[in-house]
Formats: structure tokens, sequence, C-alpha cells
């Protein structure tokens, strides 16, 4: 109907049949002859019933062109139609020759719904992309929308580890709990908006408070093992434990080639079983039996360290020492500087046992 309704205004035959069909010329004024008045003729008047039956006569019978018609109520409205200029497709006229920018702006009902979408998008552009960069005062909306849009995963778990040893290395529990314990606190702060250098900054306090717990470990369990060896050969000498330790350590010291405190440092070397050297109830038999063979008894280093520091309980002190593992962190600190190879617990441990051995 479009196409019948343009085909109708657009007739030049049409427009010249409007002109006059529907105008009534005033009295005096008419098709006859005669030379025209001096003054200009009045304008001719709207005739409304001569407009509805010069619309029916110019359809001709055709329904389609009376309904056009029909929609204008005056010769006037008509006139502006017919000679309004071809309306402009302003999508074809802003895309061009690109199919693909036609069917885009295809999404707006007119240009100014395309401007607004345009200068949105431009502002989100200025602003640094789609997704806000969480600020200092950002909401939890805001953070967890950034990390969502970052590959950040809900969960812990969603991550998936590439990552993978060397070749030929053996991924020990303690690997497998480190890493662990990482990706789990890694996540919790890059989740919550952390900024790459708290990040950075956060793994290097995992690191260093790992190998602070790791050397606390190692001292508990040497502590742990040497309780264990101890019971293994009170059990096994019986009433001549206290005889037997006495030999070993003169035994060890007999046979040692270098000054005390490097022996102390010996004793004190950590083994892959958790003991001290010395701790280690086989070492302890091997000694012993080494001192009764050879027929060792102690030396001026033992009996020297027999003698009490007046004010100074040994015992008191070692349990003060003891109870520091389950203290605060600068405790627990403290506890690990003490109980180091050489520190002051091995020392006291010493002295203990040479006042049973004396």
């Amino acid at each position: 109907m479009n196409f019948a309704r343009n085909r109708l205004l657009r007739s030049t035959a049409f427009v010249d049949r409007i002109v006059g069909a529907c105008l009534i010329p005033e009295e005096g004024e008419g098709g006859g002859g005669g030379t025209p008045p001096a003054d200009p003729a009045p304008a001719p008047t709207f005739d409304a019933e001569a407009w509805k039956t010069t619309r029916v006569n110019l359809a001709g019978g055709d329904a389609e062109r009376a309904k056009v018609l029909e929609a204008f109520e005056t010769p006037d409205a008509l006139f502006a139609r017919v000679t309004a200029p071809e309306p402009v497709d302003w999508r074809k006229a802003m895309a061009g020759d690109d199919p693909e920018e036609l069917k885009a702006l295809e999404r707006y009902a007119d240009p100014a719904a395309a401007r607004k979408a345009w200068k949105a998008a431009t502002a989100e552009i200025s602003a640094g992309g789609k997704v806000k960069i969480p600020g200092e005062n950002a909401t939890p909306e805001e953070i967890a929308a950034f990390t969502k849009a970052i590959g950040v995963p809900e969960k812990v778990d969603g991550y998936q580890i590439t990552a993978k040893p060397p070749e030929g290395y053996q991924v020990t529990e303690n690997d497998t709990g480190f890493l662990t314990g990482l990706t789990a606190k890694l996540h919790e702060k890059i989740a919550a908006g952390a900024k790459p250098n708290d990040i950075i900054n956060f793994a290097h306090q995992f690191y260093y408070d790992a190998q602070a717990d790791a050397v606390l470990n190692e001292v508990n369990a040497a502590a742990d093992a040497a309780v264990a060896g101890e019971r293994e050969n009170k059990a096994l000498w019986g009433a001549e434990y206290d005889a037997n330790i006495r030999t070993a350590i003169a035994a060890a010291k007999h046979f040692f080639p270098g000054k005390d405190d490097e022996f102390e440092a010996l004793m004190g070397t950590r083994l892959d079983t958790g003991h001290a050297l010395f701790d280690h109830p086989v070492i302890q038999r091997m000694f012993a039996q080494i001192g009764r063979t050879a027929g060792v008894s102690e030396d001026p280093f033992f009996q020297a360290a027999r003698g009490d520091n007046p004010g100074f309980d040994p015992v008191k002190r070692k349990q003060e020492i003891l109870a520091m593992r389950e203290g605060t962190s600068a405790q627990r600190a403290e506890y690990i500087k003490l109980s180091a190879p050489g520190g002051e617990l091995e020392k006291i441990n010493n002295a203990l046992a040479k006042k049973r051995a004396a």
C-alpha cells in the first residue's frame, strides 16, 4: 500500500487535478470572459463537502486510494504531503556500504537512540574500560565485578593449575601443603581486591612464616624424638640407663678431634628421623658400646660441666623454654632461637645429661 500511496501522491497530474477542484470562487468570479477587476480577488473559501466529493473522484473507485485520501482533511494537507521531500534512510546514510554496520544500527529506533548509545560507550572507554577498577573505598559489589571480569574463580578449587615440577623431582607432602596454603591465601587476597604490590608482599611474608613454621616443626620433632629415644633405651637398659648414657657421652667426647663448641654443634646436628644426632637411641647405644670397649672415662670437659651456676635452675629454665612452643608468635620465635643447634636448650640438656652421668 505504501508503494501505491507514494505513486499516487507523486503524480503531477494528480496535483494538477487538485488545484481549483475544491476551492469555491467568490461571487462575480468565474470562468467567463470580461475585464478583470481592478482590485485583487478575495481568497477563495474552503468547502469541506466539495473536498469530500473531490477525494471520491480522485480515488476513481479504487478502495485503497480512497483510504489513503481520507487521511487528508484539507487540500493544504494533501498538497504539503505531495510537495514534501523524499524521506531519507538514516541508517543507510550512516552505514554507507558496510552491511555489518547497517545491521548494528537496526538495534536503534532513531538517530537519537544511536547517538545516546555511542555517547555511553565513549564515556566507558574514557573511564578505563567496561569494568571499573576498584578504588580505596570500593564496595564489595564493585570488587566482585572486577575480580569476575579478570577471571578470578569464585572458589579456590576453580584455578586450573598447569605448573609441573622439574623432571625427576619428587613432590613431597610438605610441598603440597605449602602450595595448597599459598594458593588459598592468595585467592583470599585477590578476591578481596588486593593490589599487585600487596599480593607480592603477602607472598614474601607467607614464605617467611612458612620457613619459621618449618624450623619450629623441626625443633618440635627433635624434642619429641629425643623423648621417644630416651624411652626406648630406658626400656632396653633399665637401671643401667644413666651409666650407659654417661659412658656414651664420655666416648663421644674422647674420640672427637675438635673443640668443645664444635662438639656441641655436631651432637646437635638434625637427622632425617627428626632426632638431634646424640638423641638418637642407636647413636647412644653405639657410643656406649665404644666407651665400654675402649674403657673410656669422663674427661675434664665433662668434669667441668658438673658445677652448678648459683641461682640458676636448669630444669626450671628448660621447662620455661619448652613452654614457649605453645605461646605467642614472639615466644615461638624466641623458642626457635633458643632451641637451635648450639643454643641454650641444647646446652641445658647437655648439662643435665652430665649431671645424671656424674
